[in-house]
């Protein structure tokens, strides 16, 4: 399991099993805005071991980042702010929601 925290200065993930500590910010991994509010941490699917998304909400909006399972870092992120994505919200994220049984995005393209 990974333990994912968010704050002002980004976010940082602590693996258990290996107890490896990683940080993300924008220098190391192009993360589109630090100042961290809520996450929505990956899952994986048992049947496939595939990762799903990790949604991430900060004071300027929205941030995904497809395949974010697992601590390599392999993935871009896409930054979703503005009446396009959040209509009626001023760019602050303060909760988020994860259906069970949705594997991430759906029909985000």
């Amino acid at each position: 399991p990974i333990l994912w925290v968010g704050g002002e200065y980004g976010l940082q993930t602590l693996d258990l099993d290996m107890q490896i500590f990683r940080r993300y910010n924008g220098a190391n991994q192009k993360l589109p805005y630090e100042n961290i509010t809520v996450v929505a941490p990956p899952r994986f699917f048992q049947e496939h071991s595939e990762p799903s998304a990790l949604w991430v909400g900060t004071t300027m909006g929205l941030t995904l980042r497809q395949g974010a399972g697992g601590s390599s870092g392999s993935s871009a992120w896409r930054y979703l702010n503005g009446p396009r994505y959040l209509p009626g919200v001023d760019g602050t994220i303060q909760q988020l929601a994860v259906l069970r049984g949705e594997a991430g995005c759906g029909g985000c393209s």
